[in-house]
């Protein structure tokens, strides 16, 4: 069933909730979600971290590991797959990496 907002008529998105995770070997809190995309579905995410400098190594590597809660449609899981960190940005919570899997778990 879909959730249609009943104010501009669109489908409503869930938000999905920050998990305890670990990228890179550095704990924070993050999960990931399916994508599709033209080559099928992919995965992306988000992990949210207090240590700035551990946040920006991970950027600068072509492959790190990430742990935590992979989201996909009404199942949550927890995996531990390869991620590329594409950016990372200073956020109130702390410093956010984003990514995109390698493979896919």
């Amino acid at each position: 069933m879909r959730r249609i907002c009943p104010i501009n008529n669109e489908v409503a998105v869930g938000i999905y909730t920050l998990k305890e995770a670990e990228l890179n070997g550095v704990e924070g809190q993050g999960y990931a979600y399916p994508v599709k995309t033209f080559r099928g579905k992919e995965y992306k995410g988000v992990f949210f971290a207090d240590n700035e400098n551990a946040i920006e190594v991970a950027e600068g590597e072509d492959e790190v590991e990430f742990t935590g809660t992979i989201y996909d449609r009404t199942r949550e899981r927890v995996e531990t797959f390869n991620v590329n960190v594409v950016n990372t940005v200073s956020a109130g919570i702390g410093e956010r990496a984003d990514f995109v899997a390698l493979e896919k778990p």
